[in-house]
């Protein structure tokens, strides 16, 4: 594919959130600011083994799926979603560049039914919790899945943690701890981006993982963790009552008009 036609097909595949590598140094969106997955993979390269023939990978909230892409080629069999219909083309033309298969699909975090019978290796939840309206809903439905190791990434207050925090009362000294586990909630934009809704502590994120039932939790670097899945379980019947909720909200992370 020539530069020229390369540029034609980045521009009917738009709009870019992510300026995603493609091979020969080139990219998709070479705009100034703009996110470069590379940064990312670049840590996730050092956690992931390096041979990944026989794992089964899953990427949450893809965008383009350069992640995915890369742990294919490592020889994984990976799946990948994303809310957005041209999300999922512009996955699938990510991997046809770099000369590798990905199942990409459109899906939302909160509906995860499709992915329940597989058994993943690395389920890869990185950028998105802040994005997330209802970040424990999310985790809950990712912690029904059959996952070894969740890989998170999330924006943070801080990057301190120091455990579980008994409560007493709601005058309790515990709530004016710096690491007491607390989210802020965003009104309006973020950096001029409308979807950030929270931005939790690291606390917050440690008690929110163990809260959707995962185990071994380990922040392995800033804003960065992994944790095992497990068999527990959040409370069923406050997932259907969210998910009610849900149907009769404007579509996952839209702010209403």
């Amino acid at each position: 594919m020539s530069e020229n036609e390369l540029l034609a097909r980045c521009k009917e595949l738009g709009p870019w959130y992510h300026n995603t590598p493609l091979p020969h140094g080139r990219s998709t969106c070479p705009i100034p600011g703009r996110f470069n997955p590379q940064l990312k993979w670049n840590r996730l390269a050092k956690i992931l083994p390096a041979n990944m023939s026989g794992l089964t990978t899953l990427e949450v909230a893809a965008s383009s799926a350069y992640y995915s892409t890369q742990m294919a080629r490592r020889g994984a069999r990976a799946f990948a979603f994303d809310q957005y219909e041209h999300a999922v083309r512009q996955a699938n033309f990510v991997a046809e560049q770099w000369d590798v298969r990905i199942d990409a699909r459109q899906g939302s975090v909160y509906d995860l039914a499709p992915y329940r019978k597989t058994s993943f290796s690395f389920v890869l939840f990185l950028g998105i919790l802040y994005h997330c309206r209802y970040p424990l809903l999310a985790l809950d439905c990712l912690s029904r899945l059959h996952c070894h190791t969740l890989i998170l990434q999330t924006m943070t207050t801080n990057h301190h943690s120091r455990g579980f925090p008994e409560l007493i009362d709601h005058n309790d000294p515990a709530f004016d701890k710096p690491n007491f586990p607390g989210c802020q909630f965003i009104e309006g934009t973020l950096r001029g981006d409308w979807s950030n809704w929270w931005k939790p502590n690291a606390s917050a994120v440690e008690a929110m993982l163990r809260a959707a039932g995962f185990d071994e939790i380990q922040r392995i670097g800033p804003e960065w963790w992994t944790a095992r899945g497990t068999d527990r379980q959040p409370n069923e019947q406050y997932q259907q009552l969210a998910r009610a909720e849900l149907s009769r909200l404007p579509p996952i992370g839209q702010r209403p008009a």
